[in-house]
């Protein structure tokens, strides 16, 4: 960001794409999530039922969280990786690393 940042524009108003080459997998997040909350399980499952008190807490924490479930959206690096030559793209998101971000 701090390279583009940088360059002398070439039009009024430039977008650039600024995110990872590889997604990451929803049940990576929840596995990294599990491991920073001791005792909590979750699980992926297309079934709706009934929230109990637990559930409904875990929910009202997480609120904000909920959007990224399903969303799938993918945006072109291509302008990305061509201002930024010679640049080493970054490494796979890694557990450790979610288990940091997403530390409660």
């Amino acid at each position: 960001m701090t390279e583009i940042g940088a360059m002398p524009p070439g039009r009024p108003l430039e977008t650039y794409h600024v995110v990872h080459q590889h997604d990451t997998p929803i049940p990576a997040v929840l596995n990294a999530m599990e491991r920073s909350c001791p005792g909590l399980s979750l699980r992926l499952t297309s079934a709706a039922h009934r929230l109990g008190p637990a559930d409904r807490a875990f929910a009202a924490l997480t609120a904000g969280f909920h959007h990224y479930g399903g969303m799938a959206a993918h945006f072109d690096r291509a302008r990305l990786t061509t201002m930024t030559t010679g640049i080493e793209p970054p490494a796979p998101v890694s557990a450790d690393y979610l288990q940091r971000a997403l530390a409660l």
